[in-house]
């Protein structure tokens, strides 16, 4: 069975994806164009990480503590500017604008994927471990870098940062209702 780490290592990525997919396809006015698509996945930063990754992994070579504790620090820093970029881009005005919509990705994004995640673990038979791991990946609000992986696109930055505020906000209630319905549930 997979580890808590590998379905991870699986689905961050795989929401890293489908957020440039979303972009491109909104970006080009609804066009899908398979090549446009693939490019910007493979210009994805956390795409490019995770590939420059995979040799490391598989063959199990250790970094020198020089060079990791340096990228411990280099993540602190850059986790820490990412929220500064949010916090000076939010704009009031355009959170009230779009609130109607803010509401439904919150909708969407914190319970409808938890409970689709949800049901494909259960379809797959995974282990209560897996699949709270699952759906707690599942129910995580916008990462920052949505902001930014957003703007760098061309996208509709002010939008993308008010998505990471609000559902980052709402998702302190969702979260408890989702962790209390896994403890009724028995699964923790």
């Amino acid at each position: 069975m997979p580890s808590a780490t590998l379905i991870l290592a699986l689905v961050i990525p795989l929401y890293n994806i489908q957020g440039v997919v979303l972009m491109t396809v909104k970006e080009r006015q609804g066009r899908f164009r398979l090549s446009t698509v693939l490019l910007n996945v493979l210009k994805n930063p956390m795409i490019l990480a995770v590939l420059a990754a995979i040799p490391f992994a598989y063959f199990k070579i250790q970094l020198p503590f020089v060079v990791s504790e340096s990228l411990g620090y280099f993540q602190a820093a850059t986790n820490t500017m990412a929220l500064l970029v949010v916090g000076g881009s939010i704009r009031l005005s355009a959170l009230k604008n779009d609130l109607p919509l803010l509401m439904r990705l919150c909708g969407v994004k914190l319970l409808l994927m938890p409970a689709i995640w949800a049901a494909m673990g259960i379809a797959a038979g995974l282990p209560a471990e897996q699949l709270v791991t699952l759906i707690i990946v599942g129910a995580m609000p916008a990462a920052v870098n949505v902001y930014i992986i957003t703007d760098k696109m061309g996208g509709d930055g002010a939008l993308a940062c008010s998505a990471v505020v609000v559902t980052h906000l709402v998702s302190l209630f969702t979260m408890t209702a989702i962790i209390f319905a896994m403890r009724t549930a028995r699964l923790i």
